[in-house]
């Protein structure tokens, strides 16, 4: 089998009976197809829909990827004024890691005054926290790349960002990201 696929997806198929399977090509794929052992290729969400929030909402953003974003988190929907709050999003499927890492695509329009904390479940405290850059505009987004969260054991995870509030919002959450 040729080990050097070319692209961003290649398709490789397995044949066992009459089962075909497809796979990313950074996939790493068991050469005993009876075990069928694909490794764990990482987890990707928009932000726009979180499973549950105390602040922000889902905001129409024309260069957003999807064009809309979770959006002014951080800050009250009708008067921007400063509001601490979560949102959180569920059942992200992991393996046993010793270092799982988040990319985070956001826009900000406000120098920054309140970081951001990321929490996995329900930790009392933060694995990480940072100040999002000021992008000057609500419709430029920019992306916080390799930000390490640490070992994460196998299972299902909640993956949660909190803030403390700021007038106008903190950022707006496009999409993330998880790999290892």
């Amino acid at each position: 089998m040729n080990k050097k696929l070319a692209g961003s997806l290649a398709i490789l198929f397995l044949i066992s009976g009459i089962v075909l399977y497809a796979v990313p090509s950074n996939t790493q794929v068991s050469q005993n197809p009876e075990k069928k052992d694909v490794t764990w290729n990482g987890y990707s969400r928009e932000c726009e829909y979180p499973d549950n929030h105390s602040v922000g909402q889902m905001i129409h953003r024309s260069r957003a990827s999807g064009q809309k974003v979770h959006g002014q988190f951080g800050c009250d929907s009708k008067e921007f004024f400063a509001k601490a709050g979560y949102v959180e999003y569920h059942k992200i499927k992991t393996p046993k890691l010793d270092n799982l890492f988040l990319g985070l695509y956001y826009s900000k329009n406000s120098e920054s005054s309140q970081p951001i904390e990321i929490y996995l479940d329900n930790e009392k405290q933060p694995r990480i926290s940072f100040f999002p850059e000021n992008q000057g505009d609500w419709n430029k987004f920019s992306s916080k790349d390799s930000i390490g969260l640490g070992e994460v054991e196998a299972g299902l995870h909640t993956l949660i960002f909190k803030t403390s509030g700021q007038d106008y919002g903190v950022l707006d959450l496009d999409k993330f990201y998880l790999f290892k």
